[in-house]
Formats: structure tokens, sequence, C-alpha cells
């Protein structure tokens, strides 16, 4: 069998012989979709009913501001204490709890339909990444990343929980693929709808942030004014109606989120180890026990992290590199939810670290392979890659963090596992074949030496660990 990077598989020649009108999903398409989107609704829905998981640690607060909301008490937590106590500003984003308060206002407080809202979701993001991969690649590449997206453990489990996480995915692969639109459009109203759609992915999930920058840099550094004008305003028009909300309640200016001092002080300080803490260190915990305001906790937060990297520059460095090694080790699963027990935590452990392993070294492959092409959307693509790095090198790196580069993950590693499969089918292209191989041992390379290194480096963590699932 000899597969055409062009190619289109299949039963869908003549779909694709036509005029350039075609339909936006041939039959052949729409059937295969059809099939991607309910398996990938079934194992989301399946699993939340399977588990039935209560609300608890950040799920409680979000469920918490949800009940305040319906109830018409506002956005906090703890009604009775002064806003800038409550901890309600350090929400990550205000966007998800808004989401469950307008699912509690129409269907009551059932946990189950926010489960199937969010399973919907999620396979609806399976068929967002199916366009685009198309819309950058091909509609191989393009059906591989749906059921890359449909089947990634990792993506399965977070439906069932009343996290963010479902809700930022679906949001920043809209996003991304408006901005794509507008990419080979050039049109300013696709511009500032891909603005207004990543400017809710910021208030679900901040880190999407740094993207926004780098987009805008990089427009910039082309000239496209016209691109960066109502991009930032369609970000614009969704950002400021919460800050001028926060002003007025709290008497300061700030965009995003208060909780972004504290986590960068626990990610840059002189006992941390690149990763979100099993405990705080000591020269946090003590400070963060105190009454002071949350304001005020984020900026000596702030401060506190940017005068260890400036008294100790050699540590940080180190502390760079053993953050950048979890982002890429399959060790940092997602197999260790609080719900997950006995032979469900060590089957949900094997399964995202797999995973993980699989897509990481298909993606950065696939990274590898499509810097060749000469594609905006290919760079866009990276550079959304490369800002989800940057957070976890900025901040710290956790598993249910690093969730947010799945859409880009997900779309590079599509493209690498055509790459492999053409490589090991086609019987012609003896020096792209090399090429591809070449890659692909080097990508797996990446991999084993991050496990190895976040194995050596966090030995005694590992153990303990796999004393406490032996002791279950």
């Amino acid at each position: 069998m000899h597969w055409e990077i062009t190619g289109q598989g299949r039963g869908c020649e003549d779909h694709y012989a036509s005029p350039p009108r075609v339909p936006l999903f041939p039959s052949c398409e729409r059937r295969d979709l059809l099939w991607i989107f309910l398996i990938a609704f079934a194992l989301r829905l399946a699993y939340a009913f399977i588990e039935q998981i209560p609300p608890r640690s950040d799920a409680r607060l979000y469920h918490s501001i949800a009940l305040n909301l319906v109830q018409g008490l506002g956005f906090v937590e703890s009604p009775g204490l002064p806003p800038e106590q409550d901890p309600a500003i350090r929400v990550s984003g205000p966007l998800f709890p808004m989401f469950l308060s307008g699912i509690y206002a129409v269907f009551g407080v059932r946990l189950w339909v926010v489960w199937i809202v969010q399973a919907f979701l999620g396979a609806i993001t399976c068929l967002l990444l199916f366009e685009l991969a198309q819309k950058t690649f091909d509609t191989q590449v393009a059906r591989m990343a749906a059921i890359l997206g449909a089947l990634t453990f990792d993506l399965i489990i977070y439906p069932a929980m009343l996290l963010m996480e479902t809700l930022y995915l679906f949001l920043a692969s809209m996003g991304l693929l408006i901005l794509f639109r507008a990419l080979s459009s050039e049109s300013g109203w696709f511009y500032m709808a891909s603005g207004v759609v990543l400017g809710l992915a910021t208030l679900t999930r901040p880190g999407v942030a740094a993207f926004v920058g780098i987009f805008c840099v990089w427009q910039a550094r082309r000239k496209l004014l016209r691109a960066v004008i109502p991009f930032m305003l369609g970000v614009a028009l969704v950002l400021l109606p919460w800050a001028i909300r926060n002003y007025r309640i709290y008497h300061e200016f700030f965009l995003l989120p208060t909780n972004g001092g504290i986590a960068f002080w626990l990610g840059n300080n002189p006992e941390a180890d690149g990763s979100f803490p099993n405990v705080f260190p000591d020269s946090i915990g003590a400070k963060l026990i105190d009454k002071r305001f949350m304001l005020e906790q984020n900026r000596q937060g702030y401060a506190e992290g940017f005068r260890f990297i400036r008294e100790h520059p050699g540590q940080y460095l180190r502390l760079l590199g053993l953050k950048l090694v979890k982002f890429l080790s399959p060790f940092r699963t997602n197999g260790w939810m609080f719900h997950m027990q006995g032979l469900d935590r060590i089957v949900s452990i094997m399964l995202s670290g797999l995973t993980s392993a699989i897509l990481f070294s298909l993606g950065l492959l696939g990274m590898y392979l499509a810097c060749k092409k000469s594609n905006d959307r290919v760079t866009c693509g990276l550079l959304y890659a490369v800002s989800c790095l940057l957070g976890s090198l900025i901040y710290l790196t956790h598993a249910r963090y690093r969730l947010q580069i799945y859409p880009a993950l997900l779309l590079f590693a599509a493209y690498g596992a055509r790459e492999v499969w053409r490589c090991f089918m086609a019987p012609e292209g003896e020096g792209e074949r090399r090429v591809v191989r070449r890659a692909l041992t080097v990508a797996v390379g990446i991999v084993l030496a991050a496990m190895t290194i976040d194995g050596l480096t966090n030995a005694a963590e590992i153990l303990r660990r796999l004393g406490r699932l032996m002791a279950m």
C-alpha cells in the first residue's frame, strides 16, 4: 500500500477531484467523524457515570462559587468574608464557575448533567482537532488527530470532574481554528472572533495569555497590524469587563487571577524541584497561613520568586532544566487523582503514562518535520506549543496544567504518526524514510531521557508513591 503525502484515503478521491467549492465534510468524512464523535462521547460519559466523582479540592471551590452565583450572592466562595480574603479571588479563571452556574440555573444542581455537557464538549473538541489538522496538513492527518483526541486517556477522564480542563481545551481548539481561518483569509472579522474565543479561554485558564502575546509579537514583526489590532480588540472585549469588575470590588486593576504570584513562588524558591509540591516549602507555608489579603500575597509571591532568581541564578537555571524534564516525562501522569484507588489507580497511571509517552514522542517528531513546511498555520501551532511550555518553565510543571498543550500536541502527533506510517509503507523514498527514522529515534530518546532524569532526580518520591500503591 502506498500513501501519497497529499492523499485523502480510500473512498474519498471523488470528493476531492471536484471543483474547489466542496462541502465542509464530504459524505465519507461525515460518516467517519460521526463514529469518532460517538466513540469519544461514549467513553467520556461512561467513565463519568462509572466513577461518580464528587467535587473535591479545586472542584469543590468551583462548585461553591457556582452555587453562590445561582443564589445571587455573587462570585464568592464564602459570602461572609471580606472580598479581599475570599478564596474566589484566587480562582485560576472565572469562566468555568460561571459555566457551572449556567448549567445549575437551567437544570438544577445535578452533576450528571455537567458530565453530559462536558462529555459533549470533549467529543466536539475531537471534531475541532480534525478541522485544525485538515487546514494545516490533510485529511489523513485530520482523521488521525480526531482519533487520538477521542482515545487519549487524559482527555477521557476530565469531563467526569468539575475541573476547567475540558472547557479550556474546547475554547482553545475553537480559538485556534478560527485563527487558522483568519490566517488564510486575512479577514479582520475572523481575527476579532478568534480574539474573543481565546479571550474566553484566558478567562478559563490564563496560561493562554502567553500565546496571545507571542502571536501579536509574531504578527507585528511581520508588520501585519491589520491582524494584531482586531485580534487584540477581540481579546479586550472579553477581558476588560472582568478587569473593570475587579477594580470596582478590590480597588485594583488586574486582568488575570491573583494565584499567579503564589504559583510563581512555589515554582521558584530554594526548595522547589520544578513541579507542584506535595507540601508547601517551609519558606512559603508559614507566610501563607497568615491573614494577609490575597492581593498582597500575590505581590509578595512574585517579589520573592524574582528575588530567588536574582540571588541564585545557577540554581534557577538547574530548576528550568528540571521543569523541562518534568514537562516531557511520562512519569508526570494524571493517574493520581483523589478518586482513583487500588487497581483503578494502577491502570490509570499506566494508561496516562503510556499515552503521554506516545503523544510526546510523535508530537516532537511531527513538530520537527512540520518545521520544513512554509505554512502560517504550522507556525501558529508551534507558537502555541511553545507558549504552553513557557508557562510551565516560568511557573511550575504539573500533569494537569500540561494538558494546555494538547490541541497543538495532538495536531503534530497526528502528523508524526502519519509520517511514520508512510515511512514503513511507502515502497520508495529511502532518503525520506531515513530522515523520519532518525527524527523518530531522537524524539523517543528525548522522552526516555526526560523520564530517566525525572526518575533519578525524584527517586525518593517515586519510591514513596510506589509504596502507597503496593499498600493498597
